[in-house]
């Protein structure tokens, strides 16, 4: 990675990336092991790995590809993430993830207006 890297180095370091190979993300979590050594309500506190080891939950397997097209990027600029969209037992916790919760959904909301377009979820069945 470049010392100083240019605003948009994420994203043309994955289209150079996807064009020849796939890439593949795990994603893990730590499960409370002791509410005093790790609370959530203090992210201060980095939570010891021996006691909360970090355990995999899902992987994502992107195939190689070519991605940065006009119509993609207008797909993926009218999208919006929250950690909320998931599951009850899979939301996030603590005061912390509360206060994000009302952020994204404020930029969101914020980025859709601008841009003039409704709120759409992703269905799978998207082709470019």
């Amino acid at each position: 990675m470049p010392e100083y890297p240019g605003d948009r180095y994420l994203r043309e370091t994955l289209i150079d990336h996807l064009q020849t190979q796939p890439a593949c993300f795990d994603f893990m979590v730590q499960h409370q092991s002791d509410p005093v050594l790790a609370p959530v309500e203090d992210p201060a506190v980095e939570w010891d790995e021996e006691s909360a080891p970090f355990v995999s939950v899902a992987r994502i397997e992107i195939p190689a590809q070519q991605f940065a097209s006009r119509a993609q990027d207008a797909f993926c600029e009218n999208l919006s993430f929250n950690p909320y969209n998931s599951l009850p037992a899979h939301r996030p916790l603590g005061g912390l993830n509360r206060v994000r919760q009302a952020v994204y959904e404020r930029i969101a909301a914020y980025r859709l207006n601008h841009n003039g377009v409704a709120r759409v979820e992703p269905t799978g069945n998207e082709r470019f």
